[in-house]
């Protein structure tokens, strides 16, 4: 079974019980990606910039413990589980960091417990989150009901068996001129019917409650307030009691007083149709199904057919069209008489007497008798010849773009506005290994695993916001066969030709060769660290056993200058680079003899010339080891300065590697603030207020800032 990925946010101080928890973790059946973090602003930072799954955090750390992280979450509104995980404390601690959020107490020499508990937290979180959206949905189709009563513009009401209303929304107001509240207090429907509409209204009124059903399509007067009549359209159902007899009924009532008008006005309209007829600018005729033969046609279409509107009369359409649009037409009068339902649009090639040819696009509205035959009907002609040449030459120009994308390397693709995929080419068929029936019609979601999928739809979506196009990006492709392929992507809005954004296309290219040679880099890369790691861990080894003193400084420098790194914002590969750096710095120290390291007053010049050969000597004995890090320079370096005062080599500003400028800040402090061999301690203040008396001069400012900030900010304190 694959290992479950935990996104985990540890606070604990300790890298040892740190490795032992994540050992139980992989153990358990996870594959932790974590970030271990040990300050209240870690934490923030964190939580700012990263999703996680599960929190554990140690109980004591050096500048926050449990209830204190655990507060820092409640000001934060998070609902991550949290477990404290830590050594041996009181039951009385691990209940007060159960009162305060913590999900569960697991002591580190039992680790045993980790595991379930997660699994049973991960759960928690699950089902509580589910429990949020159905809350969120309940609340949302509440709202939308609620929004729809109320800024329905339909009459929303309901009344009794005695036809009182009970309710009432606000569109009321504007269809009546009366308030809800008004309405509810005047009472039965009948006082506000139109009087002739009164025994229609009632009778309706009992043959619902009889036959304990509603009505549709009841068409009603009601009396405006300011005394003019509205027509209202009434639809309703019953509502029933516990016992299934009716008690009310609810609906809704649309006002169509304008519709009412417009029909009247149709009415008068129909005077106007002869005129309209013959100065139509379509071509317009009337067709008798039972002969045949037109009835009657506009001066338009006469033209369209070559002949007058006295000729026209003793033709039919099958005289006037080509011989393929006969076949056309032929073919859908034998639809016609046997049922089947025909388009109401269609086109057809005319050859008029005149040998004119032009292509006519018919709407066409049948007329029906008693019995639901087809009589005649009334057709609409438009001359589409010109729109039909156009949409030639367009259909010529997209076979000539699709041709172009079916050869192209990259892949192609367009989806819509949903994700689906509307167009592709050939190569995303081979990129995804299915076919183009397999692919079109489908979400991008398919093809693409939930996180990728994630970072997908918010780069879509960007685009989407913005319109700028995202001109490369990653993207796992899961293919058919569930292997994957990696893929270089673009995308780009597409738009209508009113602006209207429809969706997205763009182009993959399949880089997964490159992705799988930089993997094996990697590899090789992560095998060098480890190689040079073990090298300098023999070193250090020979150093203790010649110097412990020269060792232990190392290993504190090293420290120093890890924090310092991390304080500036140097990434984690340069700040495990100085900690490689750092905990070997004064390795050059093995060609000094031991009783000048240890002697314990002060050196002779030639001693001391000695021991300022150590940064070379050292970068002798580093300079052929093969490293992702630059670990013979920073120890070449480390004793430059600024203003080009230190050696071997006298370098100065930015001739000196970060990593050494930041090297050299911790080793002064770390020395001067430290026993040696020939003085006491000067104390750390001392040292403090000599990198910064120094800085810019002998040191760089921006790392001894840092340094400082670490000491009087931060209250860190050397070991």
């Amino acid at each position: 079974m694959e290992d479950k990925q935990l996104r985990l946010l540890m606070i604990e101080d300790s890298a040892d019980d740190a490795f032992l928890i994540i050992r139980a973790l992989k153990k358990g059946g996870y594959h932790p990606v974590y970030e271990r973090v040990e300050t209240a602003s870690d934490i923030e930072k964190a939580l700012r910039e990263k999703q996680w799954d599960i929190i554990l955090c140690d109980y004591n750390l050096p500048e926050l413990n449990a209830p204190t992280a655990i507060a820092l979450f409640k000001q934060a509104n998070i609902d991550i589980p949290l477990l404290v995980v830590t050594g041996a404390v009181g039951e009385e601690t691990a209940t007060e960091c159960m009162r305060l959020g913590a999900k569960d107490y697991i002591m580190k020499t039992n680790l045993s417990r980790l595991c379930p508990a997660i699994a049973r937290e991960l759960e928690d979180a699950e089902n509580r989150e589910k429990q949020r959206k159905v809350e969120e949905q309940l609340q949302t189709r509440e709202a939308q009901f609620e929004s729809i009563v109320t800024t329905s513009q339909e009459w929303i009401w309901a009344i009794d068996i005695h036809g009182v209303h009970t309710f009432s929304n606000a569109a009321i107001e504007k269809i009546l001129g009366y308030t809800a509240e008004e309405i509810v207090k005047l009472g039965a429907a009948r006082d506000m019917v139109f009087e002739e509409d009164i025994p229609l209204l009632t009778g309706t009124l009992v043959q619902a409650i009889e036959q304990k059903k509603g009505w549709s399509n009841l068409v009603l007067r009601w009396k405006h307030r300011d005394g003019t009549l509205r027509y209202l359209e009434s639809n309703a159902m019953p509502i029933f009691d516990h016992t299934g007899n009716v008690q009310g009924f609810h609906g809704s009532d649309r006002d169509i007083t304008e519709r009412k008008k417009t029909e009247e006005m149709l009415r008068e309209s129909e005077a106007n149709y002869r005129q309209l007829f013959e100065n139509s600018p379509a071509g317009i005729y009337q067709i008798n199904f039972k002969s045949g033969k037109f009835i009657k046609a506009n001066d338009v279409f006469c033209e369209y057919a070559g002949c007058t509107q006295e000729e026209i009369t003793s033709l039919s359409p099958f005289d006037i069209l080509t011989e393929e649009s006969q076949k056309l037409f032929l073919a859908r009068l034998e639809k016609i008489s046997q049922g089947l339902k025909v388009p109401e649009i269609v086109e057809f090639e005319i050859l008029s007497k005149k040998g004119k040819r032009s292509i006519v696009q018919l709407n066409i509205k049948n007329i029906y008798d008693e019995a639901g035959r087809i009589i005649a009907a009334d057709v609409v002609a438009h001359d589409i010849t010109d729109r039909k040449k156009a949409e030639e030459r367009v259909h010529q120009s997209e076979e000539k773009y699709r041709n172009i994308l079916e050869h192209m390397q990259e892949a192609y693709y367009e989806v819509d506005l949903a994700g689906n995929l509307i167009f592709c080419n050939d190569p995303l068929c081979r990129i995804t290994g299915c076919s183009k029936d397999e692919l079109l019609g489908v979400n991008y979601r398919v093809f693409t695993e939930t996180e990728n999928s994630k970072k997908v739809f918010k780069l879509f979506n960007k685009v989407y916001r913005t319109g700028e196009p995202e001109d490369s990006f990653d993207w796992q492709v899961i293919r058919k066969d569930n292997t994957m392929k990696y893929v270089e992507a673009s995308v780009s809005l597409m738009t209508d030709a009113t602006g209207e954004k429809t969706g997205f296309r763009g182009l993959l290219r399949d880089i997964t060769d490159r992705k799988l040679a930089e993997e094996k880099l990697q590899h090789t890369l992560d095998s060098l660290k480890k190689a040079v790691g073990t090298t300098i861990q023999v070193l250090v080894s020979v150093l203790e056993t010649r110097d412990p003193y020269t060792a232990g400084h190392q290993t504190q420098v090293a420290n120093l200058a890890c924090l310092i790194a991390t304080e500036m914002g140097l990434d984690q590969e340069r700040i495990e680079g100085m900690r490689m750096a750092g905990v070997i710095h004064d390795i050059g120290k093995l060609g000094i003899p031991t009783e000048i390291l240890a002697k314990p007053s002060k050196l002779t010049d030639i001693e001391f010339s000695l021991i300022k050969q150590h940064p070379q000597s050292g970068y002798e004995m580093l300079k052929y080891v093969e490293s992702p890090w630059p670990l013979a320079q920073i120890v070449y370096q480390h004793h430059e300065r600024m203003n080009g005062t230190g050696y071997p080599r006298n370098l100065k500003g930015d001739e000196i590697l970060l990593e050494a400028r930041i090297m050299a800040v911790a080793d002064v402090v770390d020395a001067m603030a430290s026993h040696r061999p020939y003085r006491a301690s000067l104390g750390i203040e001392e040292a403090l207020q000599e990198i910064e008396k120094n800085k810019g001069i002998l040191y760089d400012e921006t790392v001894v800032n840092a340094c400082l900030k670490l000491f009087r900010e931060k209250d860190y304190k050397l070991a």
